[in-house]
């Protein structure tokens, strides 16, 4: 067995000191988990359950971060009602006339128009069926959604045992509800939709709290200078401006 001897800092004290650090290229280094931190956007990778159970319900969601995943769960939801409707139109043509008819107001027969009306209550009821899946996302659960979502697509990184053991397991949202992390995970279709921001709306909001900034600093100032105009003029005088000055 060969051994090395570890450097001490500061060196030629034996005695005292702290080894200084030995770099090994072949050992790698881990930059991830739990401890290197992360954010409800860019989350670390954790291959242990406990700690990414104990990352999800405690890692800070924003307002913004409610609003996308609220926003981008019923944009899912409509896009798959439309998708309902395509396809009863695509099983089921639409009645066409023959060719258009003067004898009739509306230049269709009776039986046409007939057949047109249960073809739209066909096509409503598939669509009101689709309806049926969407959930409502009460404000006190919003953030709770987020963390179960959040929580579901890192499990890739556990092992398959733990992820069975994880999807298994009870929680209770905002608004009361109760169920299995694989429960949540199928009643809000958390595979089926991805979150994506609005920048655009984000920036213009910033860009829109900037200029109310300042449009509130420049009245106040316009304020000043126009009540007290004659009076800080005769302040000038008397060497009081200092003490006009509201600011």
């Amino acid at each position: 067995m060969t051994t090395v001897d570890q450097p001490r800092v500061p060196a030629g004290d034996p005695n005292g000191g702290r080894f200084a650090a030995v770099i090994r290229p072949e050992s790698p280094i881990e930059l991830s988990g739990p401890h290197a931190g992360g954010t409800y956007k860019f989350p670390p990778r954790i291959v242990d359950v406990d700690e990414l159970l104990a990352f999800w319900t405690s890692v800070p969601i924003s307002d913004e971060d409610c609003e996308t995943f609220c926003a981008n769960y019923k944009e899912y939801r409509d896009r798959q009602a439309g998708a309902a409707s395509a396809r009863y139109g695509e099983a089921n043509p639409y009645p066409q006339a023959e060719k258009p008819s003067k004898k009739y107001a509306d230049g269709v027969s009776p039986q046409v128009a007939e057949a047109r009306r249960i073809w739209k209550e066909g096509r409503d009821l598939a669509v009101t069926e689709e309806r049926k899946k969407d959930r409502t996302i009460y404000d006190v659960a919003a953030r709770d959604l987020c963390r179960l979502r959040g929580l579901w697509e890192n499990t890739w990184a556990l092992s398959p045992d733990d992820r069975e053991l994880l999807s298994r397991q009870m929680f209770v949202i905002g608004d009361g509800t109760q169920a299995t992390l694989a429960d949540f995970a199928s009643r809000y279709e958390f595979e089926n939709f991805g979150i994506a921001y609005n920048v655009k709306k984000r920036r213009a909001e910033e860009e829109a709290q900037r200029l109310a900034r300042e449009t509130a600093a420049a009245t106040k100032d316009a304020a000043f200078w126009t009540k007290d105009s004659a009076s800080y003029l005769g302040a000038i005088n008397t060497n009081q401006v200092s003490q006009m000055n509201p600011y």
